[in-house]
């Protein structure tokens, strides 16, 4: 209890930021450049396991320290032609729950050429992963580990200019996850979008498109997901941009279709040239770690003001209303429930230099559900302070 009401205090005296370009570690020529970077951080976490009650024996909460280190690769940044390559390797240590010690790695490579009438991206990502999500794993009251897993995801996508006002954009994206823990579903996820531009003002395109998702599970039932919509995309306002479709979601799941209203949007409003609020709502199907057909309703947003050269303030909050399927594949927990997810975020970067920044954050999540169904409820809050360079 100590060190977590240290954390916290030291959290509110640091509060977290701003980006400066740092001079490279490597630069090979002109146009390609390597940093090193890395950090120290440490968060007191009061629900490591996101459980409704503690395990026999043991307390919910705890103190992880954490080491990083990685490089960095970028070339093209002016160029027709860009691209970054990312590594880093995280080394996480838990005071109370040292059996929950991990290293985890990640890398991520992205590249995208840009000549006005052609826009081509394409990236790779890998990451190793050892935390919980909020769905629970059976009718127990209480869990005692981390849910290990593996995700790799690529993808590619391509806008052509047909004309003055016309483009065509089209792309695809595979991500596959591996659970390394009994009880849930390696998951495989192809994707393939196909939309048609039309400008409707020099900053304004509207927006007719059709979005094909298949997902097979080793657990549970595989789905295919239709989704026609129509949308815009833009610079609406002086203050407002961002992208947003609508329209009709279709799952089939053994031959079965259901469907409903679909959503996404991303959007973003410049305030003041200091303080830009972020915010969207999506409605989507989706699958649960543990193969369980969901639909997911999401609102998001978020606020970030620049208060001074060193200082940046941001604070955000999400809800996420999740629909379980019923069925007979356990968890027996997740069938035909309603949970209700609510998180909030506070933090700030306060920049050093250009090369170091100190980060701090405090986040609250919990999770409540229509049946009262315990497992699947609690509460969690995470006070988090880290220093990072870029070199």
């Amino acid at each position: 209890m100590k060190t977590q009401k240290s954390v916290y205090l030291l959290a509110l005296a640091v509060l977290a930021g701003t980006s400066v370009t740092a001079a490279p570690f490597l630069a090979i020529n002109d146009n390609a450049e390597v940093f090193l970077k890395g950090g120290a951080g440490v968060r007191s976490d009061s629900n490591i396991f996101l459980s409704h009650s503690a395990p026999p024996g043991q307390s919910k909460s705890d103190t992880i320290f954490n080491l990083d280190v990685g490089a960095e690769l970028k070339y093209g940044t002016q160029s027709t032609l860009s691209g970054v390559l990312s590594v880093n390797d995280t080394f996480n240590r838990y005071s109370d729950h040292s059996n929950l010690n991990n290293n985890l790695a990640d890398a991520h490579f992205s590249s995208n050429y840009d000549d006005e009438k052609l826009k081509f991206g394409f990236n790779v990502n890998y990451a190793e992963l050892n935390d919980n999500q909020f769905e629970p794993s059976s009718t127990v009251l209480s869990r005692d580990y981390l849910v290990r897993r593996n995700v790799f995801d690529t993808g590619l996508n391509a806008e052509v200019s047909v004309s003055e006002k016309t483009s065509f954009g089209l792309g695809g994206s595979f991500a596959h996850t591996d659970y390394r823990r009994a009880g849930y579903a390696d998951s495989d996820v192809l994707t393939m979008p196909l939309n048609y531009y039309l400008q409707v003002t020099p900053k304004v395109d509207l927006s007719l498109g059709y979005r094909y998702r298949n997902t097979s599970v080793t657990i549970g039932q595989d789905s295919r997901d239709d989704y026609y919509n129509v949308g815009t995309r833009g610079q609406f306002t002086p203050k407002l941009s961002g992208t947003l479709s609508v329209g009709l979601n279709r799952r089939n799941v053994a031959g079965q279709t259901e469907d409903q209203l679909g959503i996404d949007s991303d959007l973003s409003y410049a305030y003041t040239p200091k303080t830009t609020i972020n915010f969207g709502v999506s409605n989507d199907f989706g699958t649960s770690g543990q193969g369980v057909q969901q639909k997911n309703l999401n609102f998001n947003g978020s606020i970030q003001t620049v208060i001074s050269d060193q200082w940046t303030l941001r604070a955000g909050g999400s809800f996420r209303n999740i629909e379980y399927a019923n069925t007979a594949i356990p968890p027996a927990a997740s069938n035909g429930r309603t949970d209700h997810y609510y998180e909030g975020q506070l933090g700030a970067i306060y920049t050093v230099n250009a090369y170091v920044r100190v980060t701090a954050a405090y986040s609250h999540r919990e999770n409540h559900n229509d049946k009262n169904v315990l497992p699947a409820e609690f509460t969690g809050d995470v006070v988090s302070l880290a220093v990072n360079f870029r070199y």
